[in-house]
């Protein structure tokens, strides 16, 4: 699988996130996402979305190499981090639906990944049922063997602002 091959899938969410998650999933509480975007737990990065529930479009690309730079312009929210795979498959997991067919972001097969979030369209419907997605997701990842810090390459949606400024309480409904 090549660097610059993307899939794209309708990803079903509930209380407000998706997992990008390595088999078999944990069902953990994850901590508060300062970075506004994700937590990040062993095994797994909860991403954290404006709907309520819904619909949401998820673009994955599994790299073998880190892309040569960061796509900004057309997303709000951007931020990476390590991800532990110890069984090499790390896809994007729904938590109460289907998980949508996209192939796995694990190129490499086990080991750690550096997997980095674009978002953008969260404060489009926040807080509601998205019967149609108007939120999207781009998520790359590939080998990582530094252990790196987390990293917010941009950060510019309310969703986040409320996430990074004021905490909430998993399990809210009415969080940040």
């Amino acid at each position: 699988m090549g660097d610059q091959q993307r899939f794209s899938a309708e990803t079903h969410v509930d209380a407000h996130q998706f997992l990008l998650s390595d088999f078999p999933v944990s069902f953990d509480e994850p901590p508060v996402p300062a970075n506004g975007l994700f937590s990040v737990l062993p095994g797994e990065m909860v991403v954290y979305v404006g709907a309520s529930s819904g619909a949401v479009t998820v673009t994955v690309e599994p790299r073998y190499n880190p892309p040569e730079a960061v796509e900004l312009d057309e997303w709000e929210e951007v931020a990476e981090a390590d991800v532990d795979v110890p069984n090499g498959q790390l896809g994007v997991r729904a938590i109460m639906a289907e998980s949508p067919d996209l192939p796995l972001l694990s190129a490499h097969g086990p080991g750690l990944y550096r997997a980095r979030v674009h978002a953008r369209g969260r404060d489009i419907a926040f807080d509601v049922v998205a019967f149609e997605a108007v939120e999207d997701y781009l998520l790359q990842a590939w080998p990582s063997t530094t252990g790196g810090e987390e990293h917010v390459f941009k950060a510019s949606d309310a969703r986040g602002h409320r996430l990074r400024q004021q905490g909430f309480a998993v399990g809210d409904d009415h969080f940040g």
